[in-house]
Parts: structure tokens; sequence; C-alpha cells
């Protein structure tokens, strides 16, 4: 929205044309404050996680847009040959992984740091999607990793697994610190939302999202993870319904749209809750870089910020057996209550939604391991748009 455009709104109500560039001023004002928080929450972030000083998580901050377009235009350069990009916790630098000097030379020149590997992201998702075909025991979590060039399975404490076939260095196993699972309340899981009655089954409400197809029906939503609720089933916040399922995935996808019906009680609009309030939603995008700093707000551990560790992730519900698959792997902390909560990256005029809250692994106590598990927005934008506040 320009200026000008602000300023006719802001005077249609009756104000001057002083009083409308001051109600401006205030808002723009009130957004930069809101955006320099997202920054402070990914500045914490990487000290936290990577032990750095604050003006060295400050420059890798900073840096990330440039990087993010960086990695994604080698990716396309480079094809099916790519093997996956990741930034390297020593030094912030972007690392991309080739299979030849040709290549390497090519990421180079390019201004990245190019690390020769064995095996290219299209053969390591191809060994994934056969484990995630065979006898992985529930709780299991296995992807790609570009750090190790390999796919790494996380298996719950005790667990056996025999792979159909050796795959090498192709696969490395790991025990998990517990076992992965929806992060369900009463099966379902937290902004709170309840489902079929006020102080039901809870999890965290995602993005508002309307129809894309001009043609549609012009609805709004709410989403929110597919384990929460079937089809159908009502949700309710604060004592006031807001509406029902008309669509719930939950395996291989972990995603839900809620049609708003109540619109006496509630207006939707392109805001997340972020530390201190809410925030404006620019847009939807996708992470395509590993060790990408994003953050989320959960009903249960609200504002908190972490790395994208891995893509293309799968886990089996430890609990209902469920295979999710196609997710990214973050090292944000969720616990039971916070599935659907909003993933975001922090940008200067606001933040861009990348995803969902899936699952991730908790203790016995019903701790956060730092082992998340996201749905990718672009997974589940299909007929639907973000409503957004630009």
């Amino acid at each position: 929205m320009t200026l000008g455009v602000i300023v006719a709104c802001v005077a249609a109500v009756g104000l001057t044309g002083s009083q409308a560039l001051a109600a401006v001023s205030d808002v723009h004002q009130q957004l930069l404050v809101q955006s320099q928080e997202l920054t402070e929450a990914s500045v914490a972030a990487l000290r936290r996680d990577l032990g750095l000083s604050e003006s060295e998580a400050r420059r890798r901050v900073d840096a990330q847009a440039g990087v993010t377009a960086l990695a994604d235009n080698l990716a396309a350069r480079l094809g099916d040959r790519q093997a996956g990009s990741w930034l390297d916790p020593a030094d912030g630098a972007l690392v991309v992984n080739v299979v030849d000097d040709l290549d390497a030379r090519t990421v180079e020149n390019a201004g990245a740091r190019a690390q020769i590997v064995r095996y290219t992201t299209a053969e390591l998702e191809r060994v994934a999607t056969e484990l995630g075909h065979g006898t992985l025991p529930r709780g299991s979590s296995w992807g790609v990793d570009p750090r190790v060039d390999a796919v790494v399975v996380e298996l719950p404490a005790g667990a056996a697994f025999t792979p159909v076939r050796d795959y090498g260095d192709a696969v490395v196993v790991h025990r998990s610190a517990g076992p992965a699972r929806t992060l369900a309340t009463d099966l379902y899981g937290g902004l709170t939302i309840n489902r079929d009655r006020p102080g039901g089954g809870s999890c965290t409400s995602g993005f508002v999202a309307t129809d894309a197809n001009p043609d549609g029906f012009g609805l709004d939503y709410l989403l929110t993870a597919g384990h929460c609720g079937v089809a159908g089933s009502t949700w309710w916040r604060g004592g006031q319904k807001i509406g029902y399922i008309s669509q719930s995935e939950f395996g291989p996808d972990d995603y839900a749209s809620i049609v708003l019906t109540n619109y006496t009680a509630w207006q939707p609009r392109g805001w997340v809750y972020t530390r201190n309030g809410p925030q404006a939603v620019t847009g939807s995008g996708t992470v395509t870089v590993t060790g990408t700093t994003v953050c989320m707000r959960g009903s249960s551990t609200a504002y908190n910020c972490g790395q994208v560790l891995a893509f293309n992730q799968s886990y089996t519900d430890s609990r209902s057996g469920v295979t999710v698959t196609g997710l990214d792997r973050t090292s944000l902390c969720s616990v039971a209550g916070d599935s659907g909560a909003p993933v975001m990256v922090a940008q200067s005029n606001g933040v861009i939604g990348v995803g969902m809250v899936s699952g991730g692994a908790v203790t016995s106590t019903g701790q956060c391991q730092r082992v998340n598990f996201i749905e990718p927005l672009w997974k589940v934008l299909n007929g639907i748009k973000l409503v957004t506040s630009n």
C-alpha cells in the first residue's frame, strides 16, 4: 500500500491532511518497531544456538536475504546436478554441494563456497523414499541432510531398524532425544483455538488465507495442522465459534483449512502474533538454504526462533503410526498445543510466511528438544493465498 493510498484512506474517515500524515507516520513506526523485534529475536537465536557475538549474529541475519537469493540462483543453474546448500556455522558462509570440479568452479565464481560430495540431492531423495516405504519404526524421522551428504535417520531409544538393503554412507543412523510425534493435546494440538467446543482439544492458529481463484466462492480460511481435526469438525476461540474444517490432510501432508463462518465475532486479517503483538504478513515464501533463521509463535511455547536444519524430511507419528513427508526440520522449540503454529522469516516491512508446525520430539515430561518439523506453505496454498497486509 503506497503512502498516498494510506493518506487517502485515513482522510476518508475525517482526518485533515496533517492528521492523516501523522497517522501514517505512526503506522510506519509501529511496523518498523515490530520488524526490529523479529530481527532481535533472530539475532538472539543465533547467539544461543551457535555461540556467536552480537555483531556476528547481526551480520548473518542482515546477510540472509542475499545468501538465499544466491543459493536459489545456483540451484537453478546446476539443475539436477545440485546437491544441496547450507550455511557454515563457523562463519556463516554459503556452502553449495557439487559432484564435480566444473560445477565447483561455477559455485566459487558466483561468490559461494563449493564442497565436492558423492551424492546429488536427487540420489539421496530416492534413498529417503525407499526408506519411507520400508519398516522404519514409529517415532522415527528421516530425510536428506546436505551438511553430511546423506539421509539421516533418527530412531527412538530402544527401536530396532534393519534397512531393506545396504545404503553404505548414503544413510546415517542416530538415536533421537525423543520419539517424533504430532504436538497435540487430546489427540489434536494452540493464538489458542479449540476443537468442537470452547475449551476442547487445542491447536495454534496458523495463517489467514482466502480463495486465490477470482471465480471461487470468496471464502476466508484459518490454516492449522491437519492432525488437529477431521473435515467437518468445528473450531472455537475464547467462547466464540470460528467455523468448520473444510479440508484436512494428515499423511503424507499435515494441514487443515478452517472456513470462517462467524463474521459477527471475527474479522480475518493478514497478521501473525510475534513476541509483543501482531505483525504484518507481507507474503508467502520457501526456505531453500539450510541454516536460515526462522521464528514461530505457538500457543504453548509462545515466540521463539531457530534454524532450518534440513529439507524434505519425514517422520512417523509415534501414536497414530501415520507417516508425514516433505517437511522442513528446524531447531524451533515446540510442544503440545503448538501444532499449526505459523513459522515465518523476518523482513524489513513484516514477515514472510514459510510453514506451519507439524510435530517434533519432546521428553516424557513434555519438554521440547528443539527437534521440530514444519509443513512448508507451498504445499498448503493450493487454490488459496495468504491474506496479507501489504
